[in-house]
């Protein structure tokens, strides 16, 4: 019984820290914050729970990892190279990808970066690759792009 007691103590030792961690105030007040009070205890421990339910969600969808990525990817070549390798390096992985939501996305992000470089010819290509390829998809699903209702004359 004293073993048993023992790992639930250490078990919950851990949540409290992962708790303060998840909270972002790792200090050790926090932490004697935490232990002091069960219900924010608790709320804190619900949210750390949801946070790696809804990470394990995401890893486990093709195309929020695919979208996700070419954020970072984007970040990092930004922080680093810039603009111009972030675009050479998505326009390659673009080329990889086939989901045509995820292909979207990494076109707008294509647009973005071709604004930041002066380029509007080229923001331009991606935006129309972005109509194009949305439009064969919608036919493709049997659907046709909704089409604007004329606006209605103003009556006094």
């Amino acid at each position: 019984m004293p073993t048993r007691f023992v790992f639930v103590l250490a078990t919950v030792a851990t949540l409290v820290m992962a708790g303060a961690a998840y909270a972002q105030r790792p200090d050790a007040a926090a932490v004697k914050e935490l232990k002091s009070d069960p219900k924010q205890f608790i709320e804190v421990l619900q949210g750390y729970f949801a946070m790696v339910d809804q990470e394990s969600k995401l890893a486990d969808d093709p195309r929020s990892v695919l979208i996700i990525a070419q954020h970072d990817i984007k970040d990092l070549y930004l922080a680093k190279n810039g603009a111009e390798d972030a675009v050479k390096e998505l326009k390659k992985m673009l080329g990889e990808i086939k989901d045509p939501a995820a292909r979207t996305t990494y076109h707008f992000t294509l647009v973005d970066l071709y604004k930041q470089l002066g380029r509007p010819q080229d923001a331009l290509e991606e935006l129309r690759a972005i109509v194009s390829e949305n439009t064969r998809r919608l036919a493709q699903e049997g659907e046709a792009p909704p089409r604007k209702s004329p606006p209605e004359a103003a009556h006094p």
